[in-house]
């Protein structure tokens, strides 16, 4: 693509140059919104994103192909955004920005490509909306004592809230309102709603005004001392059980050898500081309209081989492993 065809965007950092649809509206693919968290920066919150001179492409995002050879497919511990806005706006345009939170159970990104361009030409050209990727499994969720000294708690949550930030930051210069950002997730997307309303124990910070959450997923979110014994299997899988610094250790590994392990958020005393349904209970949430609802068949995703009462059991179990027998007994019948 010959440079000067497409819309551009001045961030300050970079320029990006995007594509004008003939729909009216212009996309933006593969934006950097962070430092990539590679090296010193695994396991550790967002950085500012690099400076880059000259015009960067931003007209379509890396291939699965490409992407294997530096991160495993459906992992991306990557720091990229997509956007769609109307061609017609300006920096003074505010509009109404919707910001999509995809699901993946935390341990992958359900569709870390997935385009909005159809949802702002739907909406009459009124919108800007805005899908990311962020940091999932051990990469985005890596618990223990060691991490918490050396790195950084539910980096996964922090990158989303990073995001939300770099919005309120940047969004005028696709003509959104950074003052009307609605979030908007699904699966562990809502969870991420969820935990994002209840953030620092429901501290307003003014990054959203309004959540949407469909088939809010929990997982067990256990404590940290509660996943010691995860980590310690982890860095014993690995090969780093032995090392002096065992993050160092792991930060040096390649990705195929850590995306064995599957991880989710864990109360960290920070940015989850207790069980999000406490939080709820005691009003510690950022008081803002919510809209929670469901999706079809969200449970069929995750259990693709339950064919009876004991896989049942065993799926619950997996995520909740205090629940005994008879708690699970319980359950197995509301799930035919």
């Amino acid at each position: 693509m010959v440079l000067g065809q497409g819309p551009v965007v001045d961030l300050g950092y970079s320029q990006y140059e995007g594509t004008a649809l003939s729909s009216g509206v212009d996309q933006y693919l593969g934006m950097r919104f962070a430092a990539p968290p590679l090296g010193n920066l695994r396991f550790k919150a967002p950085a500012e994103p690099l400076t880059a001179t000259g015009i960067q492409i931003a007209t379509e995002v890396a291939s699965f192909t490409t992407l294997y050879e530096i991160f495993p497919p459906n992992y991306f511990p990557v720091s990229t955004a997509l956007f769609g806005s109307p061609s017609s706006a300006t920096p003074r345009s505010k509009l109404p920005v919707w910001v999509y939170i995809q699901g993946g159970g935390y341990t992958q990104n359900s569709n870390g490509n997935y385009n909005g361009s159809t949802v702002v030409e739907t909406s009459g050209n009124n919108i800007v909306f805005v899908n990311f990727n962020y940091r999932v499994g051990s990469w985005g969720f890596l618990a223990s004592e060691k991490v918490r000294k050396n790195g950084n708690l539910n980096a996964g949550l922090l990158d989303q809230d990073f995001l939300l930030q770099w919005v309120k930051s940047h969004i005028e210069q696709f003509g959104g309102d950074p003052n009307h950002v609605v979030i908007h997730g699904s699966s562990a997307g809502a969870g991420s709603v969820a935990l994002h309303l209840t953030a620092y124990g429901g501290i307003d910070r003014g990054l959203f005004v309004g959540s949407i959450g469909e088939s809010v997923f929990f997982s067990a979110q256990p404590k940290v001392p509660e996943l010691e014994w995860q980590f310690d299997r982890y860095v014993n899988n690995t090969g780093c059980s032995d090392s002096t610094d065992q993050l160092e250790c792991l930060r040096a590994l390649d990705t195929e050898i850590l995306q064995a392990a599957n991880w989710t958020p864990t109360i960290d005393g920070h940015f989850i500081q207790d069980y999000p349904y406490v939080l709820f209970e005691k009003g510690k949430f950022i008081h803002v309209p919510i809209i929670f609802g469901n999706d079809n068949d969200e449970g069929t995703y995750f259990v693709p081989n339950a064919t009876s009462p004991a896989d049942v059991a065993t799926f619950f179990t997996d995520n909740y492993p205090h629940l005994t027998t008879h708690d699970t007994d319980a359950i197995t019948p509301f799930t035919h």
